[in-house]
């Protein structure tokens, strides 16, 4: 969704490249080089070969998926497979057989080869052994091309199908109903898309060699016993007792034919075939879970179309979800203007404007939504790119509306702290933004789109009073004024300036307007007001005559927390910026990494066992490894396979973050958006994947051709350097007459003077010439075989040996990312030994305490000190905007072990926990399962189940960030009436901004934000001392000031006058002023 410049990127050479060079793959020449250059980059990566783009691919197996769900009544993805792709896949497999069966041929040109080595050779000549040994080297070059062509043409039969399935499956997400979340999580997902498609390609790689090894068994079976009759059915140890009980004599040549035999024999029973089972195994129970994935329930897609007169209207409307009815029985009709909904935690608010939306199945009632459609979600999302991108989401730029949007969302002044503004990139998740910022920014991505219906999920509560007050006024009541706008709060505030616009959901259910007042009242009469503490510090400053600090940006965090800043700015570079981008190194993989590696494989003994096991074969592989993997290879390997790496990443990361913020995106109608972005991210990993599984077989093909040359000299040496001396030794005794019918005096000899063949013996005359003028010595047919046949066995051994000793240097990069994360700072050991009741008191004392969430970044708490006794209360906030981190309380699991992570409570005291935060009407069983982040609650719920959890542990400490910013007034009274009451031997500390948070507070911290002399901000925090009663007495007067004022106006104007104010604040307000110095602890 960025559309900022992007790097051209270059054409893949395969493209254009001739068929030599494709056959031979000299294509992937420039690539070496440039990677034995200079070190690869992001920007090295070719565009994606077209025919495997993601687009194509994926539309052509959706269309087969679909006519497979017209047709069958239970669609399998094994059948669309087979119907889709079998056809070539076969045609692929017959050449496979053919060229398997024809390079029998091998062993059968061996086997007459070596006749001419055999001492009474009598039929075969120079010119045979040269026929024969042309022969063989040619099929074994033609094997080799052969061969490797065909690997890597199903590797991309394989990628082709990889890509076809991640495309489908992507676009499947976007429309799954959100009920199918109940039974599959975030990370099933991802698994699904990455390694269960990776299964379908690794099965493409040996399903043919299943089939094909089969047949080739019996054929070589019968083709060997043609030859030794039923020792065929023995092993080979047993040749020297089967063979003489047979009464056969076994000659060389025919020993080594069979050999070769059984060694492809051997290869296809302990290799091909058994990996071929197991990845068929591995491909049906991939196929199984993408099938049960993509016969899942589907969300009706019906788009909404600009109208004049927009509206949304329910009549008695009831909804489900998970097969449980939430909504019972709501009515609500909505016009241009603005219509409130509150209710009690858990009440179904969110749900209703889901099912406003259409998310939800409606069970009963009638439901009519006319006009387009924005929503704010109450967690905001936010996609990984520049912050200007993810208020536009694929809308064009319209500077005017723009401005306007940010003003009306007070993100102006946010974007000036920025260095780079709107281009600064959001991380994912948002983690360099404040949840306040957050949510503002995720309205203006809804403001900015103009919509007729905008749904807000309480996406104010995140805001300080004063910013929510600000957008509640200037944004939905100004700039949304003629639109429909149905905004979920329980900011009473809001509820009040709203009038009688305001629906009170209760139990799923929608109250009557008798009720509703009633409710009204109540909440009115226990409330207390919700201001703003840094805005009251502000006005108090005001009205003292002190400068005030300007809006200045703020970060406050827990104490002791050590997590990502809350702000890290980030540029947008004129090329393309990996949103994702994680180191990568570049060069050779460094010594500790492997010694990491074997240490935690086992350690020393491990690693001299497997040293002594390959000790033989490595010592032989040395010098080919050095001359050609170390100088050559090695550093484009490398570089290709950190690059392949680093682009997986991205689109598992836009996969992640399209599954967080599914909702807003069918909200947005951005579906098609979405599918071309991730695309844009799988084809770039296709087209380094591609790369890499290139240059691999390149690798493999030269190192095989190398080996075939000395294979071929071999042979050639063993046919003609040898005959040639022999039978020039033998020209000045015996004359022309005579035929030397072998390279050495281990062959025959014919005499064509008297037409007599005499056997070469050592006694013979002939072998005695030739002894006595130096001939070479005889060369017996088991020692020609030994040399052929061992060079044959180092095509198959040295090339895989090299290439899995470059598969090791290049996989060792991700060892070596994996140990980046071991490298990360750690709590001090001393600082972790504790007894197991610590604390046993609660004590908090901080001694000039200075943080800074990294080494190399500015500090962001600065010398603070305190001291915090046992048992009591601390109330900290920010100067101007104090907001916290989005944290994810819950995590996948049941209640159970959410509560009582260690498993150390029994369920009595889970469910006494659960009783005491009113929990026990909502949850049912402790096994009541859990999704990802707790989306299954309310964040509410989510809040109170946290509760729960620090109930049950019976904390000395405890930490409440903002704990009731999602919840009711009467929730957030219950939780104070908490912290009061079952917390009161505990020490907490809450970090707040409101002041109804603060008034059983035994001490009150400010962080404070200073400023240099040329006014540049620092981030440098300390605490402000509050040693006296006098700036909280300050502070209470000021609300008290304001409703005077307000009540006065309103008898001005002759309105009815608005509820009085709560007692209980009332009286606290009086007593702190009445009493001037508190015994209150300040900081």
């Amino acid at each position: 969704m960025d559309e900022g410049n992007k790097c051209a990127r270059q054409k893949n050479p395969r493209e254009n490249a001739s068929i030599l060079s494709i056959i031979t793959f000299f294509y992937t020449l420039p690539l070496f080089k440039k990677g034995c250059k200079k070190k690869l980059d992001d920007e090295d990566v070719y565009n994606t070969v077209p025919k495997y783009l993601s687009e194509r691919l994926g539309n052509k197996l959706e269309a087969y998926w679909h006519l497979e769900r017209k047709t069958k009544e239970s669609p399998s993805v094994i059948r669309v497979l087979i119907s889709c792709y079998g056809r070539k896949y076969l045609i692929i497999g017959l050449v496979e057989f053919f060229a398997k069966t024809a390079f029998i041929l091998q062993p059968l040109i061996l086997e007459r080869l070596l006749r001419y080595f055999r001492i009474n050779e009598t039929e075969m000549y120079k010119d045979d052994a040269y026929i024969y040994a042309t022969l063989f080297i040619g099929v074994n070059l033609l094997y080799t091309i052969y061969n490797h062509n065909y690997q890597q043409y199903v590797i991309e039969y394989g990628i082709e199908v990889r890509t076809a399935f991640a495309a489908l499956m992507y676009k499947k997400i976007l429309k799954l109903h959100p009920s199918t979340f109940s039974s599959i999580t975030m990370g099933n997902i991802v698994t699904l898309i990455t390694k269960d498609v990776a299964a379908f390609e690794n099965a493409i790689k040996c399903l043919n060699d299943l089939w094909v090894g089969f047949l080739q068994i019996i054929i070589i079976a019968y083709i060997i016993s043609t030859r030794m009759g039923l020792s065929v059915l023995s092993a080979v140890g047993f040749f020297i007792v089967i063979i003489p009980l047979e009464g056969h004599y076994l000659q060389p040549e025919v020993a080594y034919f069979v050999q070769a035999c059984y060694t492809t024999l051997i290869a296809y029973i302990t290799g091909s075939i058994p990996y071929g089972i197991n990845q068929t195994a591995e491909l049906f129970a991939s196929a199984r879970r993408i099938q049960n994935f993509l016969n899942g329930k589907e969300l009706e897609s019906q788009p909404l179309k600009h109208i004049a007169h927009p509206k949304v209207y329910l009549r008695n409307v009831a909804a489900e979800v998970n097969g449980v009815e939430v909504l019972k029985d709501v009515s609500l009709f909505a016009n241009k203007g603005l219509l409130i909904v509150t209710g009690n935690v858990g009440s179904g608010k969110t749900v209703l404007l889901k099912t406003i939306m259409k998310d939800y199945t409606v069970s009963r009632g009638q439901i009519l939504t006319e006009g387009t459609i924005s929503y704010v979600s109450q967690e905001p999302w936010l996609f990984p790119s520049a912050l200007k991108q993810n208020i536009l989401f694929g809308q064009a730029y319209n500077e005017k509306r723009y401005q306007q949007v940010l003003d009306a969302c007070a993100l102006t002044d946010d974007l000036k702290q920025f260095k780079y503004g709107d281009r600064t990139i959001v991380g994912d998740r948002g983690v360099n933004l404040s949840k306040g910022q957050q949510s503002r920014i995720n309205l203006a991505r809804a403001v900015y789109r103009d919509s007729d219906i905008y749904l807000l999920d309480d996406c104010l509560s995140a805001l300080d009073t004063h910013i929510s007050q600000h957008v509640f006024d200037k944004c939905i009541k100004g700039f949304l004024r003629n639109k429909i706008v149905i905004l979920v709060t329980h900011n009473i505030n809001h509820i009040k300036d709203n009038g009688h616009n305001v629906l009170f959901v209760d139990d799923g259910t929608t109250l009557t307007i008798e009720q509703q007042k009633k409710t009204l009242d109540k909440r009115i009469t226990y409330y207390i007001d919700d201001v703003d503490l840094d805005y009251l510090d502000g006005q108090m400053k005001k009205k003292e005559r002190i400068d005030e600090i300007e809006d200045e940006q703020e970060r406050v965090h827990y104490i002791g927390y050590d997590d990502e800043p809350l702000l890290k700015e980030k540029h947008v570079e004129e090329s393309e910026e990996n949103l994702y981008h994680e180191k990568k190194k570049s060069g050779k993989v460094s010594l500790s990494v492997y010694l990491q590696y074997y240490r935690f494989a086992g350690g020393i003994c491990a690693l001299l066992l497997v040293i002594a096991v390959s000790i033989i074969s490595q010592l032989a592989l040395l010098a080919t490894d050095k001359l050609l993997n170390k100088w050559y290879y090695l550093p484009t390997g490398r570089a290709i396979k950190r690059l392949e790496s680093a682009t997986r990443s991205p689109m598992i990361g836009y996969l992640n973050a399209t599954l967080e913020g599914l909702t807003t995106v069918r909200a947005y109608e951005k579906q098609a958006l979405l599918v071309s972005q991730f695309d844009k991210h799988l084809d770039l990993y296709t087209s380094s994947y591609y790369m890499m599984q290139c240059t691999l077989t390149a690798f493999g093909f030269l190192l095989d051709i190398i080996c075939n040359i000395f294979t071929a000299a071999v042979v050639l040496w063993f046919t003609t350097f040898k005959s040639v001396k022999t039978l020039g030794m033998l020209r000045p005794f015996y004359g022309r007459p005579f035929k030397v019918d072998s390279p050495t005096f281990g062959g025959q000899i014919r005499d064509d003077r008297f037409g007599k063949q005499s056997a070469n013996t050592s006694t013979s005359k002939e072998s005695q010439i030739g002894r006595e003028h130096g001939c070479c010595p005889c060369v017996k047919v088991g020692d020609a075989g030994l040399a052929i046949t061992q060079a044959i066995k180092l095509i198959s051994f040295l090339p895989r040996t090299i290439k899995q000793l470059s598969e090791l240097e290049n996989n060792m990069t991700s060892v070596e990312r994996a140990l980046e994360y071991t490298d990360v700072d750690t709590e001090d050991k001393e600082s972790g030994d504790h007894k197991e009741n610590w604390p046993s008191q609660g004590k908090i004392e901080y001694k000039e305490v200075t943080l800074s969430y990294q080494t190399t970044e500015e500090q962001v708490l600065k010398k603070i000190s305190f001291i915090l006794e046992p048992g009591k209360k601390l109330e900290s906030w920010g100067e101007l905007e104090l907001e916290n981190l989005p944290l994810f309380p819950l995590y996948l699991g049941t209640i159970k072990s959410n509560i009582d992570p260690a498993d150390r409570y029994s369920d009595f005291q889970i469910w006494e926990a659960i009783e005491k935060v009113n929990l026990k009407q909502v949850i049912t069983s402790l096994q009541e399962g859990i999704v990802d982040g707790g989306s299954n609650y309310s964040a509410g719920q989510r809040q109170l189940i946290c509760l729960a959890r620090a109930l049950v542990s019976k904390c000395r400490i405890i930490v409440l960030d903002e704990a009731t910013a999602s919840m009711d007034s009467e929730m957030c009274d219950f939780i104070q009436n908490t912290k009061r009451e079952i917390f009161a031997d505990c020490t907490v500390i809450t970090i707040a901004h409101r002041l109804s948070t603060v008034a059983d507070s035994d001490k009150m911290g400010q962080v404070k934000t200073k400023k240099t002399r040329d006014q540049e901000r620092e981030l440098l925090h300390e605490m402000a001392m509050l040693s006296t009663a006098g700036l909280l007495s300050r502070l209470f007067s000021i609300p008290l000031e304001r409703d005077a004022r307000r009540s006065a106006a309103v008898n001005r104007t002759g309105k009815r006058a608005p509820p009085p104010g709560p007692p209980r604040f009332v009286g606290v307000a009086k007593h702190l002023l009445s009493a001037g110095e508190s015994k209150t602890e300040g900081i």
